[in-house]
């Protein structure tokens, strides 16, 4: 995922419309699972982070599924 998401960038393509369903489990799955990833190969950064820091992290919300 991430490979694709820099060559996007390569290409000067910034900004993603992604959709999953159900669409609360897949914002869970996206924001636990992929971001660390982007944000890990400096393709992503948390909004109003200043200087690429990660900031506050927010646990999600009991849930099956969710590993904790």
């Amino acid at each position: 995922m991430t490979e694709r998401v820099r060559e996007y960038h390569r290409l000067g393509i910034g900004e993603f419309a992604l959709t999953g369903h159900p669409h609360a489990e897949e914002a869970y799955w996206f924001g636990e699972g992929v971001l660390p990833l982007l944000r890990d190969a400096g393709l992503w950064r948390r909004p109003g982070a200043a200087d690429g820091a990660a900031g506050p992290r927010r646990r999600c919300r009991p849930r099956p599924g969710c590993g904790r």
